[in-house]
């Protein structure tokens, strides 16, 4: 089941999180708006942490009951975390949640061996993408969108994590 946070300020700002899915350090969450947002979580030492939301890093101190976000105290009143009920069907979903509309992303992490696409280049559903290797193993990367390559975020001998982008496609209908 999801879990969901509502955060109250000092300053009586109200942010509510759901926590979509997790996996050893990245978690992807979607804010109040609807938003989704991939965090990264690098532990420093047991008072610093590193935070990479959408690949802007964000320094995260806890000094007793202070959290310091960028040098800057922000105080916070409360922290409500409840269990919202989900389908089994649902939580199926959640594991396809992109993102970002058109992005494709690595399903492993591994090294990049070779790039099949470039931009401006028409694809199909199920065209090859890249080739990983991971763990003594090439990997096809097979884009599930049909439409055009409007980035490519790679390049070949470049070292990836399971999540990072790979291309985008603006789709066709």
């Amino acid at each position: 089941m999801p879990k969901k946070y509502s955060i109250v300020l000092f300053s009586d700002e109200n942010i509510e999180l759901e926590v979509l899915t997790k996996d050893k350090d990245l978690i992807v969450v979607k804010d109040a708006e609807g938003r989704m947002h991939r965090v990264r979580v690098l532990r420093e030492s047991d008072e610093r942490y590193m935070l990479y939301i959408d690949d802007k890093i964000t320094s995260v101190g806890i000094v007793g009951d202070k959290i310091y976000v960028d040098l800057q105290p922000i105080l916070v009143k409360k922290v409500k975390e409840y269990v919202s009920p989900v389908k089994v069907e649902e939580r199926k979903e959640e594991k396809l949640i992109q993102v970002e509309e058109g992005v494709v992303t690595a399903p492993i992490s591994g090294k990049v061996i070779e790039v099949k696409v470039m931009q401006g280049q028409e694809v199909g559903e199920n065209d090859v993408i890249a080739v990983l290797e991971s763990m003594k193993m090439l990997i096809e990367v097979k884009s599930p969108f049909k439409g055009v390559v409007e980035a490519v975020y790679i390049k070949p001998g470049v070292s990836i994590s399971k999540g990072d982008k790979l291309v985008k496609v603006k789709l066709m209908k």
